[in-house]
This record gives structure tokens, sequence and C-alpha cells, in this order.
């Protein structure tokens, strides 16, 4: 396949994933392999979008795919397919990617600490973080971070630790905080009933005004019947406006206020959520 075409297929590849039109994607991916010998990029691209769409059979027929043009070993396309692995589920096959690859890239570190991460096991998300630390030409990242603080969020993981993990993250990798990684921590101070400590949080990040870390909280309070709390924040992302957010402040306060059997806020609600 002449190079032009090649760089249009990886382009169909990617279009197709993104729509959710597998077979279409494949059916490129098929065309190309005939007339290209370089053709574990869109090998990748199809990989990435079975890994959002955590579509199973077909992963596994990519892999075949891999295996008999010998690019599973290639680091690019093992990475992918453990990110596929950890993506559907299947922890077991993307471990054994994992542990089988001669050399491992930050991707695949990171896409095995997901798969953990997914699945709730702190504890093996938690000892494969500190093996990565020991790696001499490979230091964690913000999705690294991202991908342990939200283990750490889900689990019975010791705040203090949680806390340690952001602080190391920031002082000895000097990565600076993303609202993503606040969220993280405003779950797992939540789930532990520091909800004004998430709070102060928020604004010590610098996300005050970032509605993505108030509907984080919000969730938060909601999670931990929280009544007292949510309402202030809800106030607060009232303030903030913008429509969708609105809208998610009015459906979790109406079932907030559902749940604790308060009938004339859930009414005075919806009558807003009319009007």
């Amino acid at each position: 396949m002449e190079k032009g075409n090649v760089v249009v297929g990886n382009r169909l590849i990617d279009m197709y994933g993104k729509c959710g039109s597998m077979d279409d994607a494949v059916l490129i991916f098929e065309h190309m392999k005939e007339k290209d010998t370089v053709y574990w990029p869109p090998l990748s691209i199809v990989l990435a979008a079975i890994a959002a769409l955590a579509v199973v059979p077909w992963g596994s027929l990519i892999h075949s795919c891999a295996l008999k043009l010998g690019l599973d070993s290639r680091v690019v396309v093992a990475s992918a397919l453990i990110d596929m692995y950890s993506k559907c589920g299947m922890l077991k096959q993307a471990e054994l990617m994992f542990w089988t690859m001669p050399r491992k890239n930050l991707i695949a570190w990171n896409a095995m600490i997901s798969g953990y991460a997914r699945t709730d096991d702190s504890t093996e998300a938690i000892k494969l973080f500190n093996r990565l630390k020991q790696e001499k030409f490979l230091k964690p990242d913000r999705i690294t971070f991202l991908n342990l603080l939200a283990v750490c969020s889900h689990c019975d993981v010791p705040l203090e630790l949680t806390l340690g993990y952001l602080e190391m993250m920031i002082n000895e990798y000097g990565i600076k905080p993303s609202v993503e990684h606040c969220c993280s921590l405003i779950r797992a101070m939540a789930q532990r009933g520091e909800i004004w400590q998430a709070k102060m949080v928020i604004q010590e990040f610098g996300f005050g005004f970032d509605g993505v870390a108030w509907r984080a909280l919000l969730g938060a309070c909601s999670a931990g019947k929280d009544l007292r709390a949510a309402k202030a924040v809800a106030a607060k992302m009232v303030v903030l406006g913008g429509v969708d957010e609105d809208e998610y402040v009015y459906i979790v306060m109406s079932n907030f206020y559902a749940y604790h059997e308060r009938w004339r806020e859930v009414s005075h609600i919806r009558k807003i959520m009319k009007d």
C-alpha cells in the first residue's frame, strides 16, 4: 500500500473505531495488511478503539492477527494489547502480556496499573507502582498518579497514604495536579467523611471556578448522604452557572431530598426544571 493510502487507512480506522463501527475498522485493517508490510500503527489504532468500546471478541481476533504477523512483541502493539485487555476486564491476559514484554514502556505500566484500578485491586496497583519507581529509565507521570489516586479513592486505602501519593507527585516528580487528580482526592476524602476538607482542597488547588470539581464533590455528598454539605455545594454550582451543571444539580438534589422524604423540596425542584 502506498504511503498516502496508509495515512488515509489509518484515519479511516480511527474514524470507524470512534464511531463504534468495528466491522468497518477491521475490514480496512485487513485490506491494509495485504498490501503493506509496515502496518503495526493501524493495528494499535484498532486496539485502542476496541479498548474504548470493550469489544472482547474483536480484541481476541486482532491479538491473533498480531501473533501470526509477529507484531505482538513490538512495544507499541504490546502496550495497546495490555490496555485493551485491561479495559475489557481481562486482567489475566493483560498480566501475561505485561510480564512477558521484554521491554516495557510507560504506557504499558500505566495500562496495567489502570487495569488494577478498574477492578479496585489497590494492593496490586500499589505494588506495581512501587516497582515502577525502581525502574532506571522510566518514572511515573500524571497518568500514573491519576490511576493510583483513582484506586485509592475506590478502596480502603488510608487517607494519609493517598495524600502522601499526591505530595510525592507534586514534590518528587514536579507534576502539577489537574482537576482529575483533584476529583479523585475529593472522592477519597468524602468516602472517609471528610467532606469539608475536600471542599477546601478545591480552593487550595485553584479549581474554585471549575464545575467538574464541584460536580465530583456533590456526587460525593450524595453518596455519603450528607444533605447539609450537598446544599452548600449545590448553591455554589448554581452560582457558577451553566445549563448542564444546573440540570445535574437539580437531578441530584431532587433525588437527595426524595431519599430524605422531603417531598416539598422535591416538588419545588421539579417545578423549576419544568419552567
